[in-house]
């Protein structure tokens, strides 16, 4: 339940940014679609072990699955989402260096021969 609940906070936009860039580095699959399409057949294979609702349920997610990879492959303007998503994460430029952490190279120092 903790999984659909995540899914569906991720795709609704209700959970708090902080978190978001949270699992962005720690869950970064959840934001492509082939990672996401992996995790929920892998939470629908889990559900064949809950009787017969969870296979019901889990023939529903596979169904679901198979519908979003349509869906991206007749439509594939829907990858410009995720895209630019992953594309913003990946241009983040680091911290400038203002050289407060760095001192200069001086000959003898401890360490300077390594």
């Amino acid at each position: 339940m903790a999984f659909s609940l995540l899914l569906i906070g991720i795709e609704a936009g209700v959970l708090p940014p902080p978190f978001i860039e949270k699992l962005r580095n720690d869950m970064g699959f959840l934001f492509r679609p082939l990672g996401r399409l992996l995790f929920v057949i892998f939470i629908a294979f889990m559900l064949f072990g809950f009787g017969t609702f969870g296979i019901v349920v889990a023939v529903l997610l596979i169904a679901q699955a198979i519908f979003n990879v349509y869906v991206i492959k007749t439509h594939p303007g829907v990858l410009e989402t995720y895209s630019s998503a992953v594309l913003l994460d990946q241009a983040e430029a680091p911290p400038a260096d203002d050289g407060a952490y760095s001192a200069p190279y001086e000959p003898g120092q401890p360490g300077a021969d390594l």
